[in-house]
C-alpha cells in the first residue's frame, strides 16, 4: 500500500512550545507540590497527542524504527540501569514483579520510566499504519478508535486502573494516541467532514474528562475539589483511593487548546 501523502510544512514553534510546557506540567505533577499538582497530569495527555501529531516528520517505516530506537530506547535503557542501581543500593527490589515480568520490565525500576517504551511502541505502530494503510482510512480509524475508547471508558477504565502499572497508564493514554493519529493525518479529509470529526472528538474528550476523568487527571476525588474550593488546605491523592472526577474547568481548557491546535492544522 502507498504511504499517506501529507504536504510538508515548516516547523511549528508554537506547538513545540506547547509540548515543552506540557513537559514542565508533567514534572510539576511528579513534584507532588500542593495545591493543584493533580490537575497537571493533563499535561501528559496533551504531550502524548502532540507526540503522535508531530510523528509525521520522521522517516517512513521501517527506516523510522532505528531512529526512534536510538532516540527513545537508548535513553530508557540508560535510566533503567541507573534506577536499578539506586534500588539495589537502597536494598529494595530492582523491579516490582507483582504485576508479572512483562509489566515489571515495562514499568521499570521507577514508575516514571513507563512512558518511554509506551511511546516507542505507539510511534512504531502509527508509522506502520501510515505506511501500510490506504490514505483516507487512517484518520478515520484513529478518530473512530479514539471516540470508541472515550465513549466506553466507564467500562474499561476501572479494569485497567486496577491492573496496576503500567497497564493503568497505558489504558488512560490510549485515547490520546489515536486522537494524535487522527490529527496528524486529518488534512487529507474533506474540510467539512474534517471539521465535524474534529469537533466531535474534542467534544467527546471534554465530556469524558469532566465525567470519568479521561484525558485530565484521574487522580482527583470529587471531595477534594470541594476541599480546595472551601479551604487553602489541599489533600493529596493516595494510591489506595478510588480515582474520581476531574474539574470541569480543566476539561474546558483542554477543549480550547485542542480546538486551536486542530483549527491551525486545517489552515
Amino acid at each position: 500500500m502507498a504511504d499517506i501523502k501529507i504536504s510538508a510544512k515548516p516547523a511549528r514553534h508554537d506547538i513545540e512550545l506547547l509540548r515543552i510546557l506540557c513537559a514542565f506540567g508533567i514534572v510539576f505533577f511528579h513534584s507532588q507540590v500542593n495545591p493543584g499538582h493533580e490537575f497537571s497530569y493533563s499535561s501528559l495527555m496533551f504531550f502524548l497527542t502532540l507526540s503522535v501529531y508531530l510523528s509525521g516528520r520522521e522517516p517512513k517505516f521501517p527506516d523510522s524504527f532505528r531512529k526512534r530506537a536510538n532516540r527513545i530506547l537508548v535513553p530508557w535503557l540508560f535510566w533503567f540501569f541507573i534506577y536499578a542501581l539506586v534500588n539495589y543500593k537502597n536494598h529494595v527490589p530492582i523491579i516490582d514483579s507483582r504485576n508479572g515480568n512483562v509489566a515489571s520490565i515495562l514499568a521499570g525500576p521507577s514508575i516514571h520510566l513507563w512512558y518511554l517504551p509506551f511511546i516507542f511502541i505507539c510511534l512504531i505502530f502509527t508509522d506502520w499504519v501510515k505506511a501500510r494503510s490506504p490514505g483516507k482510512i487512517v484518520p478515520k480509524v484513529g478518530w473512530f478508535i479514539s471516540m470508541l475508547l472515550l465513549a466506553s471508558a466507564a467500562f474499561w477504565k476501572p479494569y485497567v486502573v486496577n491492573k496496576g502499572a503500567p497497564w493503568g497508564q497505558y489504558g488512560i493514554a490510549a485515547p490520546c494516541v489515536f486522537a494524535g493519529l487522527y490529527f496528524s493525518t486529518c488534512e487529507i479529509i474533506a474540510k467539512q467532514q474534517r471539521t465535524l470529526m474534529s469537533f466531535s472528538l474534542i467534544l467527546a474528550a471534554s465530556i469524558a474528562a469532566s465525567t470519568i476523568s479521561i484525558g485530565v487527571s484521574y487522580l482527583v476525588r470529587p471531595e477534594q475539589l470541594t476541599q480546595a474550593a472551601a479551604s487553602s488546605t489541599w489533600q493529596p491523592w493516595s494510591p489506595s483511593d478510588c480515582p474520581g472526577q476531574a474539574s470541569v474547568m480543566a476539561s474546558k481548557w483542554a477543549t480550547k487548546s485542542l480546538n486551536r491546535l486542530s483549527s491551525r492544522r486545517m489552515l
